[in-house]
């Protein structure tokens, strides 16, 4: 999910390797099998599915949301979730160097930090500017269009 098509290409060729040695090796696979998700979907993939839904809202600025709002509903669900009573089951997620704690929230979770990635790839990032334009700033705009206009 979300790599980068070289990656997945490398990834092809390396595992060709693999089951390459295996059969001159006589040895059975080492690689997980690859097999489908199960009917439905793990619950990391419904959070996906309400935030690609999400993104296709019209945004103020632009036709679609962008992704710093979409992504908010990613901390909403994680917010729920810490506040239930699955905080109690485990996995660990390491936030930063100093900040390490244990989560089985499936917003945290190595294909939805996967998904993310692609979807912020996937999304624009424009800025709208919310602050007033300063009197100086207008001159110099001003100035800049006279001096075009002359040359």
């Amino acid at each position: 999910m979300s790599r980068e098509p070289g990656t997945v290409e490398a990834t092809r060729r390396d595992t060709r390797k693999f089951t390459m040695i295996e059969s001159q090796l006589g040895l059975y696979s080492v690689l997980p099998m690859m097999e489908p998700f199960s009917v439905g979907y793990p619950q990391c993939m419904g959070i996906a599915v309400y935030m690609l839904r999400r993104s296709l809202d019209k945004g103020r600025y632009q036709p679609t949301l962008q992704f710093e709002i979409v992504r908010k509903m990613r901390s909403a669900y994680s917010n729920v979730w810490h506040a239930s009573g699955y905080t109690l089951t485990t996995s660990v997620m390491t936030r930063d160097a100093r900040n390490t704690y244990v989560t089985s929230c499936p917003s945290s979770s190595l294909w939805f930090e996967r998904f993310i990635v692609g979807i912020h790839k996937r999304m624009e990032d424009k800025d709208h500017q919310d602050k007033a334009v300063t009197l100086e700033v207008i001159h110099k705009l001003t100035q800049l269009a006279i001096m075009t206009r002359k040359v």
